[in-house]
């Protein structure tokens, strides 16, 4: 029996570094708003903050995009 290896991805095809997904629950915690409030921005037209990803039927937030938009509503 003869065991073959499969190449690895080149390095580009990688990702940088793997988000730091969340629920809505833990998003909504990180930008002062509740859950609905979140729900709402994902189905409006006017919002342009971070966008979700939708994984196994959830909503899940990266983290550090929530954060970096946070910072930006700062006056």
């Amino acid at each position: 029996m003869t065991l073959t290896i499969a190449p690895s991805p080149p390095a580009d095809v990688l990702p940088a570094r793997p988000r730091n997904l969340v629920s809505t629950k833990v998003a909504a915690g990180l930008v002062g708003k509740t859950e609905e409030t979140l729900r709402r921005w994902h189905r409006g037209k006017t919002y342009d903050g971070p966008r979700p990803f939708r994984i196994g039927g959830e909503l899940r937030w990266d983290a550090d995009e929530m954060r970096a938009y946070v910072e930006t509503c700062r006056t």
